[in-house]
């Protein structure tokens, strides 16, 4: 169970590797790349909720 649970750990970190080494991607594919990855990362949106109401009330 744990050699599987390696060897699929080694493709998944060489497949992220393959993606930002390839060069012949598109633009499009290594955006996506990298907002997978990134998405995994804990975000604080009370900044941004501060900043759409602080907008709201310039609108009016």
């Amino acid at each position: 169970m744990e050699i599987l649970v390696a060897v699929l750990a080694f493709l998944a970190v060489g497949g992220i590797g393959f993606a930002f080494a390839g060069g012949g991607q598109p633009a499009t594919a290594t955006k996506r790349v990298k907002a997978a990855v990134n998405a995994s990362k804990p975000v604080d949106r009370r900044k941004q909720a501060v900043d759409n109401a602080a907008l709201k009330r310039k609108q009016r």
